[in-house]
């Protein structure tokens, strides 16, 4: 699988990509709905746009590639509403911060330095928390260069030595 791009939320004035789908729970109600892939870095056949405001998360945009349409927006699941509350979301929304410590080609997987994770009940934020992935995703030393590190401090330690 590609690497899934991920969705926009709009948060304390900034804007996120997110590596959650909060949509996707509504979609589950939705039977009579078949969404097809724009392309392989969107499987899932939709792009949705988010806002946190007022602790509630409000669907503000969303284009959808729909069986039998030249793709729909958020007027075509909501018919008159221009952002819509998200009360059918209840769980946990990922944002990724910073630059990117590992890339992974499949779905969510790539790690970044930092990841805001906000907790929702019924689309109501109830906690946030953060996480710093810097010290756990920090490149190793290779292990030929380690091996010439150790050779060096043994000189270093030789008053004689003929390097130093």
């Amino acid at each position: 699988m590609t690497a899934q791009m991920g969705e926009v939320l709009l948060y304390n004035g900034k804007k996120y990509h997110m590596t959650s789908l909060p949509f996707s729970d509504y979609l589950d109600t939705r039977k009579d709905i078949i969404l097809f892939q724009y392309h392989t870095a969107n499987y899932r056949g939709y792009f949705g746009k988010w806002e946190v405001r007022d602790n509630k998360l409000y669907l503000i945009d969303l284009d959808a590639n729909v069986a039998g349409t030249k793709g729909v927006e958020l007027d075509y699941f909501f018919p008159g509403q221009s952002e819509v509350f998200a009360e059918w979301f209840s769980g946990e929304v990922e944002l990724e911060l910073g630059e990117i410590l590992e890339y992974v080609h499949a779905g969510f997987g790539s790690v970044f330095e930092k990841e805001i994770h906000l907790f929702f009940e019924n689309g109501i934020l109830i906690s946030e928390s953060e996480v710093d992935n810097r010290e756990k995703y920090q490149k190793p030393i290779k292990p030929l260069k380690l091996w010439w590190l150790q050779i060096v401090e043994k000189f270093k330690r030789k008053k004689n030595s003929i390097l130093f």
